[in-house]
């Protein structure tokens, strides 16, 4: 997720990149244990992510990418995929 707000802000002007990186982590930042990076669960590992020999991702990895993403255009982002 990370990577792709990286490339949607490469090349932009610094205050306007760091206005919606600011949005994106205040978006997960937020109060409550739901998105409280103090007490969020443990993440998975590549291997639990991605198909080790052919390194497709999950359906899942692929779901989850995919609302990253919505949230992020929602945000304003903008991604050139």
């Amino acid at each position: 997720m990370m990577a792709y707000a990286a490339r949607a802000v490469a090349g932009m002007d610094t205050e306007c990149a760091n206005f919606l990186l600011d949005k994106l982590v205040t978006h997960y930042e937020g109060t409550g244990p739901k998105r409280n990076f103090n007490t969020a669960p443990v993440g998975k590992t590549f291997q639990e992510c991605y198909d080790v020999t052919t390194l497709n991702p999950t359906e899942e990895h692929v779901q989850i990418l995919g609302q990253a993403i919505k949230t992020m255009e929602g945000i304003g982002f903008e991604f050139k995929l």
